[in-house]
């Protein structure tokens, strides 16, 4: 996974033309996306760069203990019937696997949610959790990211596909 910075993107052509920059570029540990007709389509990243190829099993791992310790710590947060906050570092977790891959932050944020339900004691409908995940997210995140991913969460397929999957059923508001 691969953050994108935007000053970092290059055409196809622009690559091909500027390889052994680009190479140059990732042996100083430089990142470059490839973008073709608006997408990006590849990543040149240096040799060292942490790859989990074909280790999903061991992501999925990784970000359900991050998860669960982030909840454990944020269920203090839980007053008044909603959360105040998720707190900074769920609140980076999150912005970075938004920024990176939307199906890595539906399953985090479903672990996390799951886990804060187990701590508080009771269920936590969108209402109550969103706020404080907007709260935590503003720590990596601009205003306009941050109403993105609200608009993401208030769409229904996101609640119906990932929470069946995360120890249980969700009741959606």
């Amino acid at each position: 996974m691969v953050k994108t910075s935007p000053n970092r993107m290059r055409s196809v052509t622009e690559a091909r033309g500027g390889l052994n920059a680009l190479l140059a570029d990732a042996e100083d540990g430089i990142t470059t996306h490839i973008v073709k007709n608006s997408k990006i389509v590849a990543h040149l990243v240096p040799s060292n760069a942490l790859i989990l190829d074909g280790a999903v099993d061991l992501l999925d791992q990784m970000l359900t203990r991050l998860a669960l310790d982030a909840a454990a710590d944020s269920a203090r947060w839980f007053a008044n019937g909603r959360l105040a906050s998720a707190g900074d570092f769920m609140g980076e977790l999150l912005a970075w696997t938004w920024s990176t891959d939307q199906h890595v932050f539906c399953y985090t944020l479903a672990q996390y949610h799951r886990a804060l339900e187990r701590h508080v004691g009771q269920e936590i409908t969108r209402e109550q959790l969103v706020p404080g995940l907007e709260a935590a997210l503003a720590v990596a995140m601009s205003h306009s990211e941050i109403r993105d991913v609200r608009s993401f969460l208030n769409e229904q397929p996101y609640w119906s596909d990932y929470y069946p999957k995360a120890n249980g059923q969700l009741r959606p508001q």
